[in-house]
């Protein structure tokens, strides 16, 4: 995906390894504008039970949307760097 802010290493991906191909990791794309989805996510969930587009979820303490309906694979190769918080890799935990 494009970068949208000059200089800044941005965007952020959620990441996890495929479980039958380890080379391969996949990318969830994660967005800080999150009333943006919201709105969407209440007009879908009126027509809908569930919504699979996209999550909400928590990095850092701020509320942050996964957006699943981007998801890609990549490979190790293309991988610049983890992000980080005051020099510690960012995790984000299954809950």
């Amino acid at each position: 995906m494009s970068n949208k802010e000059n200089g800044s290493k941005r965007p952020c991906y959620f990441c996890f390894n495929d479980l039958e191909n380890q080379e391969i990791i996949w990318f969830v794309p994660i967005s800080s504008k999150v009333e943006k989805y919201r709105q969407i996510y209440d007009s879908k969930k009126k027509t809908r039970k569930k919504v699979y587009n996209f999550v909400f979820g928590k990095i850092l303490g701020k509320e942050r949307t996964f957006l699943i309906q981007n998801i890609f694979p990549i490979t190790e190769k293309y991988v610049e760097n983890k992000y980080q918080n005051k020099k510690e890799d960012v995790e984000i935990t299954e809950s």
